[in-house]
């Protein structure tokens, strides 16, 4: 889907313990630079390959081959006998690969989300989460698209930051002015910030990757590719199937983009999918006992309007905690409201962690919900300093998006193209909607520099030689369901398999219906039943919030190892912790004094607490661990315990108000 100024941080990335990977319609051109109609054949081009070496922190092998820029060009100026290139013309891509283990079934590609994402950063994790079986007999292949990764790498991480969380009031006509204004600086500070060249620009589109994409079929020397499409990937791998079909063996669309709907129905059908997501999801909450209780209220959607209502008069005053034992001053915005609830909405456990942060605000802490916000457009919530993400890039997004799509190419001028869009935007009712403004992602797109001309939809693949899966969930915000519902209804040998309140894409999730039925396929050859229904969960297990008041607290104290349970939850389910990467020393300032520090370790992390206050005026401190287990030995001024939980039973023991006790209760 398409992100929004607002919220665009929230919904174009969901990475692997995150988040929202977006996906947009793309436009399939001829394969120049501003051409129109069917992808081109790719033009005779000797790839070269330049280095071939580990790829880094990854048992996969990374290989980087020369591509054409201009796979649409006469021909590139290299001497493939020297290795000498105009720089200009040829480029250099890099997959990487993981031989078979087994007996070698076939060549598996995975396409990530996007666009913008380096695929190669996911290759151990995403291969990790399939059913072993798949990597066992098939040669693993991840791709970093043209843009992505070292070569010509296009970032402009302070750009987007800025733009994401600036205020635009887009259904306001007297403030067009600002929004134009807030629009036309990104775009300019993008391209300054990334040193990006405008004559390169037209050649980052999806329509000149997927070309890339057959070159390293011809590097492996693989006869056919099973190609695996997630989000934008689908619209990725259906470039690729529509130019190269006797090179498919099978097709496999996860978080479906259907090609063929025009800009105007697709946002429209994004706009509602987000609003919907997200009242199911805080509707959700009232069915939760615990969640329930944290809200106060069997109305948290309710509790979710009146907040936004308050931002959007002005931002809210938060007194930011520090490692350090001080507080800094920050505000919370509604452009950060939007951003964690339209990043949050896609997946199981962000659902409950938006949850968590909206029942945090209700009760007066919007330290959690800033935490998100903050994290969602790569700012330290501490230093606000920008911390890039080497899996993702903003600017590719834009690039590739401003190349896939045209965007009012009647319109006239900019100005003019914004003012029509904005009044559509009004008059459909995408603004009333409580995510509404995802249909305005693509804004920067008018302004954008090697716009296309006007850019035919392409014909939908219809007869295919191959297998296609179409795999989707009812509950999927970027990348609504009535696109797949609409892929497959033009296929004939295709297969349909739907998570009931499943995710935003909904392979390799742990979802044994889902990942057996694509395993079995691929393994066996074992085709389903061409409609399969999967059941799914809307939204993890909720994960109570610490006790927010004096009696909740007492109450808590009074039973201690109950209150182990509720420090558990916090250690477990923190913002900080959830969005961490697990890789170096996180440490952060406790909600209402304190600080926590997490380490990792070989099997788990272990976590230090000094001082540190989930619940107001009552610091704790200790030590725990993070496995398959939680083990704690805490203090507090009621006295000190030592705690073991894990998925069935909590046990303390120690001594509380004056008295030794020992404790047990099954969850």
């Amino acid at each position: 889907m398409r992100s929004t100024p607002s919220i665009a941080a929230g919904v174009v990335q969901i990475g692997l313990a995150t988040a929202l990977i977006t996906a947009s319609a793309v436009a399939v051109g001829q394969l120049t630079g501003d051409g129109d109609g069917p992808p081109a054949p790719v033009t005779a081009f000797e790839t070269r390959e330049v280095r071939r070496e580990p790829c880094p922190e990854s048992r996969f092998e990374c290989v980087t081959i020369t591509v054409p820029r201009d796979h649409g060009a006469a021909g590139p100026t290299e001497d493939v006998a020297t290795g000498d290139a105009d720089a200009g013309d040829v480029w250099e891509v890099t997959y990487a690969v993981q031989r078979a283990e087994g007996e070698r079934l076939g060549t598996f590609v995975t396409i990530t989300g996007g666009p913008g994402s380096a695929g190669i950063a996911s290759a151990d994790s995403y291969t990790d989460a399939m059913p072993p079986s798949i990597p066992e007999h098939y040669d693993m292949v991840f791709l970093n698209q043209r843009g992505a990764g070292p070569f010509r790498p296009l970032r402009c991480d302070e750009a987007a930051a800025a733009y994401y969380r600036a205020p635009l009031d887009t259904s306001d006509p007297s403030a067009r002015d600002e929004v134009e204004q807030t629009v036309q600086t990104f775009v300019d500070d993008c391209l300054a910030e990334g040193d990006i060249s405008i004559g390169d620009l037209p050649y980052y589109g999806t329509r000149h990757a997927a070309q890339d994409l057959e070159l390293v079929r011809q590097h492996l020397g693989a006869e056919q590719l099973t190609l695996y499409g997630e989000s934008y990937g689908t619209q990725f791998v259906q470039t690729y199937a529509a130019a190269h079909p006797e090179r498919v063996a099978a097709l496999l669309l996860d978080g479906v983009v259907d090609l063929t709907v025009e800009s105007s129905q697709w946002y429209d059908e994004a706009a509602q999918a987000y609003d919907d997501a997200l009242r199911r999801t805080l509707e959700a909450c009232a069915d939760d006992e615990w969640c329930a209780d944290d809200a106060g209220t069997d109305d948290l959607l309710a509790a979710y309007d009146e907040l936004a209502d308050r931002l959007a008069a002005s931002p809210l005053a938060v007194e930011f905690p520090m490692p350090d034992g001080s507080t800094a001053p920050r505000e919370l915005t509604a452009a950060d409201l939007s951003i964690a609830a339209g990043g949050n909405v896609g997946s199981f456990s962000g659902r409950m962690q938006l949850l968590r942060a909206l029942t945090a605000a209700v009760n007066d802490n919007a330290v959690p919900l800033l935490r998100m916000a903050l994290q969602y457009v790569y700012l330290d919530p501490e230093t606000l300093d920008v911390v890039p993400d080497p899996s993702w890039s903003d600017a590719l997004f834009y690039a590739v998006e401003c190349q896939d799509y045209s965007f009012y190419p009647d319109g006239g001028t900019p100005r003019q193209r914004l003012d029509r869009w904005l009044d559509d935007h009004v008059d459909g009712g995408n603004a009333d909607l409580r995510l509404g403004d995802v249909a305005l992602g693509d804004l920067p797109c008018l302004y954008w520099p090697a716009q296309p001309g006007v850019v035919d939809r392409p014909a939908p693949i219809t007869e295919p030689p191959y297998p296609t899966f179409v795999l989707t969930a009812d509950t999927d915000p970027a990348t609504p369901i009535v696109s797949a519902l609409r892929v497959f209804s033009r296929l004939d040998d295709a297969y349909l398999v739907t998570l009931q309140d499943g995710p935003h894409v909904v392979f390799a999730w742990g979802y044994e219906c889902v990942d057996d039925l694509v395993a079995g396929f691929l393994v066996d050859g074992d085709l389903p039943t061409r409609v399969t229904v999967c059941d799914g969960d809307l939204i993890d297990p909720y994960a109570p919030i610490a006790p927010d008041s004096e009696v909740e607290l007492d109450e808590f104290t009074q039973e201690p190892a109950a209150f182990a349970a509720s420090v558990g939850s916090q250690l477990g389910n923190h913002v900080e912790y959830w969005l961490w990467s697990g890789v170096d020393t996180l440490e952060f300032g406790c909600d209402f004094g304190g600080v926590a520090v997490y380490e990792p370790t070989d099997d788990g992390f272990d976590v230090a607490l000094d001082g540190c206050e989930f619940s107001d005026g009552y610091p704790v401190s200790g030590t725990a661990t993070l496995t398959d287990v939680i083990e704690m030995t805490i203090e507090t001024a009621d006295g000190s315990l030592t705690a073991v939980i894990d998925d069935s039973a909590i046990r303390a023991s120690g001594t509380w108000n004056g008295d030794e006790f020992t404790d047990e209760f099954e969850l």
